[in-house]
Parts: C-alpha cells; sequence; structure tokens
C-alpha cells in the first residue's frame, strides 16, 4: 500500500500537481480550518484526566523585515478579571493548565503552547490566545507579516507522538495595518464540563501580554464574561 501511495504522489507531481498536493496535506495535518466567527468542541481526550491540548503559532515575515513575535495565553475569569498568563517569559499558569514551550524570534518561526485543561482553575472562564509583536517600531508592526496560522492539536497524555489534528485557523494581515497585536482563537467553557474553541480576531498592541488586554475585552460577551464591551466588528 505503502508504494501504491507513493506512485501515485509521483505521478501527481510529475503531472504538475505538486504545490495542490502540499496544500492538501498541510490542511490535513493540520485538522479542519474554522472560519472567523465559528467555533469547533474540543474533544473530551483533550480535556478529560491527563489529555492535553497543544495550540501553536506558525508565521513568515515579509521580505526584508525581521519580526519578534510573541505568542501568550491569558487566563480570565468569568467576571472579566485577568487570572494569569503563560508567555516566554512566564511560562506556566498557577494552576499548571497553560506552559508556554520556547520563545521563537526569527522571521519565520513558531511557538506552542501547551494546555492541560483538566488542571485549568475552576474560577477560569476563558483563555484568549493573542500575537503581538515585541520589537516594535515605525517600521513594524502586523503589516510586516505574510501570513500567520494557528494549529490546536489534542491527545490523550502527554507526548507529541500522539497529538491528533483537531483545527486551524488563518490569518493574512492588511497591508496598511498599524497595530503591532490580534487575538487569534479563544477557548471557553461552554456547558457543563464542555469547551469549545473559537476563532475571534480583535486588534490590540505589543510589546507585552497586559497590552493585549484591551482588545481581549472587546471579545468578552461572546465567551461568556461579563461585560459592556460591544463585541468587534468582522474584520476590525
Amino acid at each position: 500500500m505503502g508504494n501504491m501511495c507513493a506512485s501515485a504522489e509521483g505521478a501527481i507531481r510529475k503531472a504538475g500537481g505538486g504545490e495542490m498536493l502540499d496544500k492538501a496535506k498541510d490542511r490535513i495535518s493540520d485538522g479542519v480550518e474554522i472560519p472567523y466567527g465559528q467555533e469547533k468542541e474540543i474533544p473530551d481526550l483533550a480535556t478529560k484526566g491527563v489529555g492535553q491540548a497543544r495550540v501553536g503559532i506558525k508565521y513568515v515575515s515579509k521580505e526584508g523585515k525581521r519580526v519578534d513575535a510573541e505568542f501568550a495565553a491569558i487566563e480570565f475569569s468569568k467576571d472579566g478579571a485577568k487570572i494569569d498568563h503563560a508567555t516566554y517569559n512566564h511560562t506556566e499558569t498557577a494552576d499548571g493548565g497553560c506552559k508556554h514551550l520556547g520563545d521563537s524570534t526569527g522571521s519565520a518561526g513558531a511557538e506552542f503552547i501547551a494546555l492541560k485543561i483538566g488542571s485549568i482553575a475552576e474560577e477560569v472562564q476563558a483563555i484568549i490566545m493573542c500575537c503581538y509583536i515585541f520589537n516594535m517600531s515605525d517600521e513594524i508592526n502586523m503589516s510586516s507579516f505574510d501570513d500567520i496560522k494557528l494549529v490546536l492539536k489534542a491527545a490523550p497524555g502527554d507526548g507529541d507522538d500522539n497529538l491528533a489534528p483537531i483545527c486551524h485557523m488563518k490569518i493574512t494581515p492588511k497591508d496598511d495595518a498599524t497595530h503591532t497585536g490580534i487575538t487569534l482563537m479563544a477557548l471557553y467553557r461552554a456547558e457543563e464540563g464542555k469547551w469549545k474553541a473559537k476563532n475571534v480576531y480583535s486588534e490590540g498592541a505589543g510589546p507585552s501580554n497586559d497590552d493585549m488586554i484591551p482588545a481581549c475585552t472587546k471579545l468578552f460577551a461572546e465567551l461568556g464574561i461579563a461585560s459592556d464591551a460591544p463585541p468587534p466588528a468582522e474584520g476590525e
């Protein structure tokens, strides 16, 4: 079977379909794509017992731009208070539910956060994932990125070998953007015992996770968090 698959792939590439095939493989390896505003229930294998989820961003800067992108998970309570965060310089939340797995500083890179959802404190209603720029300047902002992709995977226990793709989300930054941070995805408590991942978007600023809190508050109303802030308009 393996030889047959390899032969079929070779024939497709020989016929000029290599790029199409690579894109199809990429979609499969990263799970189903969730459009803006849509959500997906996180399977029990990642939320019960020692199950885990892994959230990562993959980014590419435009030619000639060196962007030091940061990835953060920020925990919020049901009344909108910040509880804790996981970033490159504060790697793990006090409840052990979110752990940043290492910094990336190149023009293209990836950063990951491991989530032990079963360990997340009861008072946490939502975890908002943010990407923001550390090395801000007049020439460096979100328009300096060519592409940003967020991927969510899950496993019934520790270890990369068991990770299964759940979903992914893509963002193509606007060429005229001047902001230096965005929210990308939120995990929140839905009905009893269930967590959902939602494709969210609001614009904010770096260079720290605290600077992103105003952008996070714009999402509270759609995540079951008490707030007077109106939700962001699509494409804000």
